[in-house]
């Protein structure tokens, strides 16, 4: 009818239950109280049922943690890089640092990812030595046991952030003398990651699709160090990615919603206007785009690396510096 709707979020407490989600959308989407669905979880959106409710109402699903592959085309718009960028920075790091044998850590259940980092491999030259499914549940004794057989000289942590950790406590008590290498995404706890592995966590590589906040280069990462010392956050907060992430939605939500779209009618004109930018939104330094209505809005992977314990920023082979 041409009203138009003052942009609001609005929570879904679903508790995680599948059947209430469709229960609570039903009925916001019937009061038209809801056109932007911001972080909701990806296995309860991609149910049929939902998704119809979701298409039927032009209902945008932006999800800034979204870890999904650039070839899903169903994927929730997000700030987030393709994990086959971020993947594929780890890979070419810890090649070019001389490591051979390469053992993935990946979700027993995901038999998609295998042939996403495979492809990965293939442009690397490089066969991984070992492919271990890591089960939802258990302690990890059975494959850390499995990679320890192996013997490989770098390990990639393609999981959540609980399996990879827990695979990482035992894979340490049987590493021995043995050099090992971590790669892994920043949706795991690198302070937790450095607790489980002490000394052997140095060296371990970190990716991310947003700069780490103490890059001067990035006026972003000065607006957030900023925010995060007026609000009296502790060093643990600065260096969390996901943080940083949130942050940077916000200010997403900000810039683009209310400065772009009057903060209005957000289910008909947010979409079209993050697409529109197919070349580059600047974000106070942080470049995103969504080219073709892609659901990807980063364009990097940011690389960083343990030492002594904590976060330092490691440079690709291509960049000067941070700014590059």
């Amino acid at each position: 009818d041409g009203t138009v709707r003052p942009f609001a979020f609005t929570a879904i407490d679903d508790r995680g239950d599948l059947a209430k989600t469709r229960e609570l959308l039903e009925q916001r989407l019937a009061d038209q109280r809801c056109d932007l669905i911001v972080g909701s979880p990806l296995q309860r959106l991609s149910d049929p049922k939902v998704a119809k409710l979701l298409r039927q109402h032009s209902v945008l699903v932006f999800e800034p943690d979204a870890w999904t592959s650039g070839g899903d085309r169903r994927a929730p718009t997000t700030m987030r890089a393709p994990i086959e960028t971020l993947f594929e920075a780890l890979v070419k790091k810890l090649v070019a640092d001389g490591c051979e044998r390469f053992g993935i850590v990946l979700p027993h259940e995901d038999a998609s990812l295998r042939s996403v980092v495979s492809e990965i491999f293939e442009r690397q030259r490089v066969t991984p030595a070992a492919w271990i499914p890591m089960e939802a549940v258990g302690d990890g004794k059975r494959e850390a046991r499995r990679m320890q057989k192996l013997r490989p000289d770098a390990v990639l942590l393609l999981c959540d952030a609980e399996r990879a950790l827990r695979f990482a406590r035992r894979f340490e008590a049987l590493r021995g003398d043995a050099v090992v290498r971590y790669g892994m995404t920043a949706d795991i706890d690198t302070h937790a990651l450095v607790k489980a592995l002490g000394d052997a966590a140095d060296g371990s590589y970190v990716a991310s699709s947003f700069p780490w906040p103490w890059l001067d280069s990035y006026p972003i990462a000065n607006d957030y160090r900023a925010a995060i010392e007026q609000q009296k956050a502790n060093e643990a907060d600065l260096g969390d990615s996901r943080v940083f992430e949130g942050f940077a939605l916000a200010l997403l939500l900000e810039r683009v919603v209310d400065r772009e779209i009057g903060g209005l009618d957000v289910a008909t004109r947010l979409e079209p206007t993050l697409a529109s930018h197919e070349t580059a939104l600047d974000l106070d330094g942080l470049r995103l785009a969504w080219p073709k209505r892609r659901p990807h809005g980063g364009l990097r992977a940011y690389l960083s690396v343990v030492l002594r314990g904590k976060l330092e920023f490691s440079p690709s082979d291509d960049e000067a510096s941070p700014s590059k």
